[in-house]
């Protein structure tokens, strides 16, 4: 991590991204350690795992790839994460602007089997997808969108 990222530490509430760090940490227990997570970020201890775990330090921006990579999430989320931890008073704006991208795992088990199906289908309206969705959700979640 850079050198940058100690001008970046913040005593504010605890932001989206250390909430999100702290989870994939946790979710990642007994697969890699802090320490493992901390190397990959060139760090020699977990001081500054610990630090964006608690959102004492924000994430450098030129980190998040590496941090990305190390915590097995997708970047671009990770990013925006990121840009409304230095930007809070625009995260609904950046919400706005870029979306909720799909993760790594959610691309995965929806689009590429949709993809998958779809070159071998003709191309279904509107309206179809969206009652086969509805149906899905509901079915998954008990609940209507």
């Amino acid at each position: 991590m850079s050198s940058e990222s100690n001008s970046s530490q913040t005593s504010c509430v605890k932001s989206s991204i250390a909430r999100f760090i702290d989870a994939r940490i946790d979710s990642l227990k007994g697969l890699k350690s802090e320490l493992e997570i901390a190397s990959d970020l060139g760090c020699e201890s977990t001081i500054k795992i610990s630090m964006l775990r608690r959102g004492d330090l924000k994430v450098p921006l030129d980190s998040v790839p590496r941090l990305a990579r190390a915590l097995r999430v997708d970047a671009g989320h990770l990013f925006r994460l990121a840009l409304a931890q230095y930007f809070p008073d625009h995260a609904k704006l950046l919400f706005d602007i870029f979306g909720c991208p799909l993760e790594a795992n959610e691309e995965a088990i929806l689009m590429n089997k949709w993809r998958a199906v779809g070159c071998k289908m003709d191309a279904l309206s509107e309206v179809r997808i969206r009652a086969a969705i509805d149906v899905m959700i509901e079915v998954m979640f008990g609940q209507q969108r």
